[in-house]
């Protein structure tokens, strides 16, 4: 309530509103979603969301990142959201990566069941809208937070030092 200072006569604080299905996940939740999902139990899971709309400049940092990562660490694996009109450029450019680092990245174009896939991972890389934050704190992920700054009166970077501040997830500049 104290980062954003709408008049107190006229507002009421009651909390961010989630969806039913984010709920706190526990280890065996966390097993039994990638097996849902189709990723091995033991491996560790990267989910990246740039929200319904997909992130451009997120999504290439991962494309950029993932050879390095996945390359480094045979255990993990990425399931990244694209978004609808970043969906078809995302896979052209995961195919152009080595076959053994392919088959452990999965696009998706949209996620109606995202608490399922933010459920299954281990860290979830992320813009930070207040809803989607809420959601995943919910869930009690570790976040990396990418803020979106060119959003109305950087709102999202606000959202982000919040949580920054109280260290419940690493913020990282879009440049």
């Amino acid at each position: 309530a104290e980062l954003y200072p709408y008049p107190k006569q006229k507002t009421e604080y009651t909390g961010v509103p989630v969806q039913v299905d984010f709920q706190p996940v526990s280890h065996a939740d966390q097993a039994q979603l990638k097996s849902e999902i189709g990723i091995p139990v033991k491996s560790r899971l990267v989910f990246v969301t740039g929200g319904g709309l997909g992130a451009a400049r997120l999504n290439d940092a991962i494309v950029e990142i993932a050879p390095k990562l996945l390359g480094k660490h045979q255990d993990v694996y990425i399931v990244q959201s694209a978004g609808h009109a970043n969906y078809k450029k995302l896979v052209s450019q995961y195919s152009e990566l080595d076959q053994s680092i392919q088959q452990r990245i999965i696009v998706k174009d949209f996620i109606t069941n995202l608490h399922a896939y933010s459920g299954a991972a281990d860290i979830v890389v992320m813009r930070a809208s207040a809803t989607s934050m809420a959601e995943m704190a919910v869930q009690g992920k570790a976040c990396i937070l990418v803020p979106n700054p060119l959003l109305t009166g950087g709102h999202q970077t606000k959202n982000a030092t919040a949580f920054a501040k109280e260290d419940a997830a690493c913020v990282v500049a879009e440049s």
